[in-house]
């Protein structure tokens, strides 16, 4: 086999042309960008393909490496007679044995959801390098994708929680596989192991979503948006101690941090109130004053807003303790306009987030700054990306007090197709080019800084935090449930998705699709967006069942929510605050 002579610790090049069977093994020259693969995909592997020349850059040299690749390119190639998926099993096998330190390197999923999930990848990131990180384990538990397979579970089993014992008691209960999760991944030997803590930790995640539902029903609504917001600065904020941590300290003290912030987390927990609006619903309302009471610390307006819930949730048909027709009530209900539209608006607008590329962008920025070459220390650019999103979830949420939902998500959505179009024209201009040889070389890596900047202005946030503004109180916990599921699916689709589409049409030709997508987001925004600042749940409730400029409401809302309750409601508060 032709190759030139490499040393352990080398970085080398394997190419193989089309109707050849053999591998040339070369040294990497400094600086040389290797085009058509994607990096993490082949760190330490050898992707052998049949067909087009396929390029692969190693972290490693082995010594036993050139045969390992020769071996490999056999059975891809020559072995006719075994079944594909064989094949490929066999392959992977082969070249993974290659790794020194299969037992001793961090392992976790590349996928996952929002949250402290986030923990985990930051800190995968963080480490860098080929460092303590098995590529055959960590390649097979990245394509399980445990952690995000178990998300939309555990949103749909937490929103009929959160149903049927409470906002407070969901997020008592969430608390527990937090905890058991991060033990599991800090105590595992090997990747079976390692797979259910990601599991168990994925289907927290889904549980915890109705931590926006809670924060939606204990606020006034001049400062609702402000307190949902502290959610992502919160994600930031331990995103970015993950980054820091993971550039020097071992995975299992990562993974054992995180489980004492759930464990804190939840005890804190104890100590809230239970939602209001729920206790009104399950005719506690001695236990709803006295919670309102502590929130507003104000008798008088707890009082006041006692009185709408009760008057918002007059019944005028059958009891709602009556089992035998709950569920005919539950699907007369999704069939009001108030609950299916902004059914579909948030799936549309999580479909745009997802397309836009903003989870891709976070969850592949170290690796794209990698792939256009303008950046060697993962662990630093780690870092800066965290510091940028910390620092942009706080302006985030200081603008949700000033601006309106649609002017914040047109603005960061049309912000975002700027950037977009800009990085795509750049690769497309200069992709063939060295990067030494560009003009401009750090272009790309600011266009992705800024990209995570002006994302969490209003894009990233705003689909989960209107999530829980826009459903009705009698439905508001499950519908949220539901798609906070179908957002789970829809980043795991994206971030699947991405090497796939980044093999098809290139960088550009993917940038270009992100910047399609921010376009129509932003348009999405300007015109179908619903805006909810400074409204109460009550009002927006209205709003959705609302047919006409005359305040005519559809024949298919029941007459337990007609509008002259809504108008008493309004009537009622304004004379219990001395309002004309």
């Amino acid at each position: 086999m032709p190759s030139e002579r490499v040393c352990p610790g080398d970085e080398i090049i394997a190419t193989r042309k089309p109707g050849e069977r053999t591998l040339k093994i070369s040294p990497l020259p400094p600086r040389v960008r290797v085009r058509g693969v994607h990096r993490p995909a082949c760190r330490g592997v050898a992707k052998i393909g049949s067909g087009a020349r396929r390029d692969c850059r190693l972290s490693t040299a082995p010594e036993s490496l050139t045969r390992l690749i020769q071996l490999s390119a056999a059975v891809q190639a020559s072995d006719t007679h075994r079944p594909p998926r064989e094949k490929k099993e066999l392959q992977r096998a082969i070249l993974s044995s290659s790794s020194p330190h299969t037992h001793t390197e961090t392992i976790s999923a590349t996928f996952s959801s929002h949250g402290r999930q986030h923990d985990w990848e930051a800190h995968r990131e963080g480490q860098g390098g080929g460092r303590r990180r098995p590529t055959g384990a960590r390649r097979l538990l990245a394509n399980a994708g445990l952690g995000v397979i178990s998300n939309p579970l555990g949103a749909v089993i937490g929103g009929t929680l959160a149903e049927l014992f409470g906002r407070k008691t969901t997020l008592l209960i969430s608390a527990l596989p937090y905890v058991l999760g991060w033990l599991l991944i800090a105590a595992a030997n090997d990747l079976y192991w390692l797979g259910l803590g990601r599991f168990v930790t994925g289907f927290a995640v889904g549980l915890g979503s109705i931590s926006y539902v809670y924060v939606a029903e204990v606020s006034s609504p001049e400062h609702r948006g402000t307190l949902a917001a502290t959610g992502p600065i919160l994600v930031s904020l331990g995103v970015l101690i993950a980054y820091s941590l993971g550039a020097s300290l071992s995975w299992r003290f990562v993974a054992l941090a995180a489980a004492v912030v759930a464990l804190c987390t939840g005890l804190i927990s104890v100590l809230l109130p239970e939602s209001p609006p729920w206790l009104m619903a399950h005719g506690r309302e001695k236990k709803a004053t006295e919670a309102l009471s502590w929130l507003r610390n104000s008798p008088d307006k707890a009082i006041a807003e006692v009185d709408a819930i009760r008057l918002m949730e007059i019944e005028k048909g059958e009891p709602q303790t009556a089992k035998e027709n709950r569920v005919k009530e539950f699907f007369n209900t999704i069939m009001e306009p108030c609950v299916w539209k902004p059914f579909f608006i948030l799936v549309t607008f999580f479909f745009f987030q997802e397309g836009s590329g903003i989870y891709i962008i976070l969850f592949y920025a170290v690796d794209v700054i990698n792939e256009v070459g303008a950046g060697d220390d993962e662990a630093l650019v780690s870092i800066s990306m965290g510091v940028a999103r910390l620092v942009m979830s706080i302006v985030g949420a200081c603008m949700l007090c000033k601006f309106k939902r649609k002017t914040l998500a047109a603005t960061s959505a049309l912000l975002m197709t700027l950037v977009m179009a800009c990085m795509s024209a750049y690769e497309y201009l200069f992709s063939s080019f060295a990067f030494e040889d560009r003009i401009v070389s750090w272009f790309p890596a600011a266009c992705i800084l800024l990209h995570v900047c002006v994302s969490m202005m209003g894009m990233l946030q705003l689909p989960w935090i209107m999530t829980s503004e826009l459903f009705p109180l009698r439905v508001r916990s499950v519908a949220v449930g539901l798609v906070t599921a179908l957002a789970h699916l829809l980043i795991f689709a994206s971030v699947k998705t991405y090497p796939g589409l980044l093999f098809a049409v290139g960088l550009p030709g993917t940038l270009a699709l992100f910047t399609s997508a921010s376009l129509g987001a932003a348009i999405f925004a300007l015109f179908f967006l619903p805006e909810t600042k400074d409204k109460t749940l009550g009002e927006i409730e209205t709003d959705f069942s609302v047919m006409s400029k005359d305040d005519e409401f559809s024949e298919v809302c029941t007459e337990r929510h007609c509008s002259a309750n809504k108008v008493e409601v309004r009537n009622n508060v304004a004379t219990k605050r001395g309002e004309p």
